[in-house]
């Protein structure tokens, strides 16, 4: 299984003041930075990708191709990970 975090946008960038009330109001974050990580309670986590502005959430819609394609490698890694706590690239 795939999961994912958001992170917090750079402290200059316009994002930041509507990351920043989110969090005092306790309610979602959400930025176009995200990391893409899978997790088992045998193999603990792994790191699959870093997805930086402007593409974290147009990537993750799947829209073209290559965005299709790479979260089905993403979905093998994890997938492999999580069998056998083997990394496959």
């Amino acid at each position: 299984m795939l999961r994912h975090v958001h992170l917090a946008p750079e402290p200059d960038s316009p994002k930041a003041k509507q990351w920043d009330f989110n969090w005092s109001k306790q309610t979602r974050k959400r930025s176009d930075d995200v990391l893409i990580y899978t997790y088992g309670p045998r193999v603990g986590y792994l790191l699959i990708a870093m997805v930086l502005e402007p593409n974290g959430h147009k990537f993750a819609r799947m829209k073209t191709e290559q965005d299709k394609q790479m979260m089905h490698n993403f979905v093998a890694v994890a997938d492999q990970f999580l069998f056998d706590g083997q990394i496959v690239i």
